[in-house]
């Protein structure tokens, strides 16, 4: 037998002439300019709002500590740590702008213990959904798919009961070589 013609080697596509705009590292790269910027926007929040600020840096240090710990790309332990802390720190920070929020009422209220207990409470809180959410989920997925398959087999069953035996047997392979 005579073998068909070779094919002719495919022809590489040229390179396009406008740049690509994504950047060759999945993280994007900040730029000199632009960490300047947020330094003067964290200074100047700094002394504008020194008493939140001491009061949101004492009692969110465990999202800290979450967001440092956490080696999955998308931190989710520092975002549920995180929320929770948040809930827990914000009634101190009404507390503190109902008053004079000068740095001498921010440590008082970010050193009380029953305001710390709050806080570093809603954090253990957090740290404790992080903790227990994933095997209910995961639980719920199995009885689920547990589920699915049951009623995939009844169906099986009803078609074979219709169509026979034969439709339950895998097909033969041919040997058409």
């Amino acid at each position: 037998m005579a073998r068909p013609p070779a094919k002719p080697p495919a022809k590489a596509r040229p390179k396009s002439p406008v740049k690509s705009t994504t950047p060759s590292s999945s993280k994007s790269q900040m730029t000199s300019g632009t960490l300047i910027l947020w330094a003067i926007a964290f200074v100047a929040i700094l002394f504008a709002f020194t008493g939140t600020m001491i009061l949101v840096l004492v009692g969110m240090a465990p999202t800290l500590v979450a967001y440092i710990i956490d080696r999955t790309p998308k931190k989710y332990a520092a975002f549920c740590v995180g929320g929770m802390n948040f809930t827990g720190v914000f009634p101190s920070i009404l507390k503190l702008w109902e008053r004079n929020p000068d740095i001498k009422a921010a440590i008082g209220i970010a050193f009380h213990p029953f305001d710390l207990t709050v806080m570093y409470g809603s954090a253990a809180f957090g740290w404790m959904l992080y903790q227990a959410i994933p095997p209910v989920v995961a639980a719920m997925i199995a009885v689920s798919a547990q589920h699915r398959i049951a009623q995939l087999r009844s169906r099986q069953r009803e078609l074979i009961r219709e169509w026979g035996d034969a439709l339950a047997l895998a097909p033969k392979e041919d040997n058409l070589n």
